[in-house]
Order: C-alpha cells, then sequence, then structure tokens
C-alpha cells in the first residue's frame, strides 16, 4: 500500500533533513534557530515565503519586522484570524501599513491594541474599535500612559 498516495502533503512524509528544509514550519524553525546561533539564517526565506502562517512567524518572532517577499501569502490568506486562535502577538518593530488596514476591517479590538503596542506608538485610528472592549481599553490606556511617562 502506497501511503503517500494518500497523504495532503507528502513531502512531509520524507525523513532526509534535506528534503525537509523544503517544508515552510521546518525552514521557519532551521531559521529561529540558526538565528539565536548568529549565522546566516535567510537562505530559507523563499521557501517560508510560500506559506502564510510561516511567513507571519518569521517576520514576527525572527525579523520582528516586515517581510517583504512574504507579505503577499500573509495578506491573502485568513492567517491573521488564526493568529488569534493561536495566541500570538505582533511583535514587529516598525509600521506595517497593509496589516494595520486589515486589523482595521477586522475590528478585533484586541489586535488592534497589540499592534498599538508593537509599533510602540498611539493608534489613534483604532481607538474607536480598542474602546468597543472594556479590558482592552484599559490595557491601551496603560499603554498611552507608560509612553507619555517614558517621553517625558
Amino acid at each position: 500500500m502506497n501511503l503517500y498516495r494518500l497523504h495532503d502533503n507528502p513531502e512531509q512524509l520524507l525523513y532526509n533533513n534535506e528534503d525537509k528544509a523544503k517544508i515552510p514550519y521546518f525552514a521557519l524553525h532551521r531559521a529561529m534557530r540558526l538565528r539565536r546561533q548568529h549565522k546566516d539564517y535567510k537562505q530559507y526565506e523563499k521557501v517560508i515565503a510560500t506559506d502564510a502562517r510561516s511567513s507571519f512567524l518569521y517576520a514576527t518572532k525572527v525579523l520582528r519586522g516586515r517581510f517583504l517577499l512574504g507579505e503577499p501569502v500573509i495578506l491573502k490568506s485568513g492567517v491573521i484570524n488564526a493568529m488569534n486562535y493561536f495566541g500570538q502577538r505582533f511583535e514587529i518593530d516598525e509600521e506595517w501599513p497593509e496589516l494595520a488596514e486589515l486589523i482595521l476591517k477586522d475590528g478585533s479590538p484586541k489586535r488592534a491594541r497589540n499592534y498599538a503596542e508593537s509599533i510602540d506608538q498611539r493608534w489613534p485610528e483604532a481607538e474607536d474599535i480598542i474602546k468597543q472592549d472594556k479590558i482592552e481599553w484599559q490595557l491601551y490606556t496603560k499603554f498611552l500612559n507608560y509612553l507619555s511617562n517614558r517621553n517625558d
């Protein structure tokens, strides 16, 4: 019986390490490990960019900024909604206008607050959305107080 024929993604069944590097999930984790070791991890970007979730995690966990190669696949997918399920925060250090637009359309107070905190500045466009949730609004105002005290 050929089990490869029954599997949705048969390349994941391979045990060869070089073959695993062609799968976005494994390429992402290799890049994460190499970054911690201060080695070149950019060689895996093309593979990572083929999968929305891996691209999003690469941008937020490895680069902590925009991953231009993976942005098209991230923005086309529902990965932003999935990230809330997995409890992921937006850990980017720069503005990402396309992501901000997607979050505003989504209308999630938690994601809006997380994005504001990740870019480390007030986000007036999202304040009406954040106000919809009392707890998120309290957390956001604490964040704004932190910003104002830090700038004093």
